[in-house]
């Protein structure tokens, strides 16, 4: 019977022990996240899709998380790319990832030098959409979300049309047209 005793008490232990371990790994994980790169910006090809060169020398294409800048042939394109440019082609930056999307590339917020995000600032000037669609609420969300309601109240950029067509629906009415036309 001692020795059955003995056998709880350790395994009991043992138990708890690996339960606690579990719960910091886990924990430390959530709150430790992706880890931050920095890199100089080397490209911008749009408004919310560039390219840095980290300090190890890679090459990492990035397109910034939960906004969407007019895509080529859109109006508003070449402001949205020229904007994105001026506050930081060629300057350091700090790139915090946020996953990958369906095209395999790195998602996520991109601070500036000053401090100012690059995703908050293409809303605020009216030049991206904050992409909505099946995003969870966060302080990001809501803060993009005050952003755009913002621009579109002071009809900052795209917001001066009267009918701005977001770049989701631009391309699925592209993509539809080349389907009818491709025959």
């Amino acid at each position: 019977m001692d020795n059955f005793n003995s056998f709880l008490n350790i395994s009991h232990t043992t138990m708890v022990r690996c339960f606690v371990l579990l719960l910091v790994l886990v924990l430390g994980r959530i709150v430790q996240g992706q880890p931050e790169v920095k890199g100089k910006v080397i490209k911008v090809e749009e408004g919310d899709l560039l390219q840095i060169l980290t300090s190890n020398k890679d090459t990492i294409s990035i397109r910034l998380a939960n906004v969407d800048s007019p895509e080529p042939g859109q109006e508003y394109f070449e402001q949205a790319r020229r904007y994105t440019e001026k506050l930081c082609l060629k300057k350091t930056v700090k790139f915090i990832p946020k996953g990958k999307n369906e095209e395999d590339i790195e998602t996520g917020f991109l601070v500036l030098p000053n401090n100012q995000t690059l995703n908050y600032a293409l809303v605020e000037a009216g030049l991206a959409w904050h992409f909505k669609k099946g995003l969870q609420f966060t302080i990001e969300i809501q803060t993009l979300s005050e952003k755009e309601d913002k621009a579109k109240s002071l009809e900052k950029g795209l917001w001066k049309s009267k009918a701005p067509v977001a770049p989701w629906i631009y391309k699925r009415n592209i993509t539809r047209y080349e389907a009818k036309t491709s025959y």
